[in-house]
């Protein structure tokens, strides 16, 4: 008994809508890029993005790890009163 075998067309794309990753660029300045090639050489990484990856996955970590969620959101609030509204 063969097994059937899926015929694929050239160049259409057999992936789920949810498989399909989130594409976005950013732009580094030169000190910016300073920054994400040291720590390429410091994580062994050679590709930016899986550099940007892991800086981002730590930086959620350690600000949420210190601060905490409702903090950090209350931190950034644009309709937050200062101290100075109180006094």
């Amino acid at each position: 008994m063969d097994s059937e075998n899926i015929e694929k067309v050239p160049f259409v794309n057999y992936s789920l809508d949810s498989d399909k990753p989130d594409v976005f660029s950013v732009r580094l300045n030169k000190v910016e890029r300073a920054w994400l090639e040291e720590i390429k050489t410091d994580l062994n990484i050679a590709q930016d993005g899986k550099a940007l990856k892991i800086c981002a996955l730590c930086g959620k970590n350690v600000l949420q790890g210190t601060f905490g969620k409702d903090f950090l959101r209350y931190l950034f609030k644009k309709d937050r009163l200062r101290k100075d509204d109180f006094d």
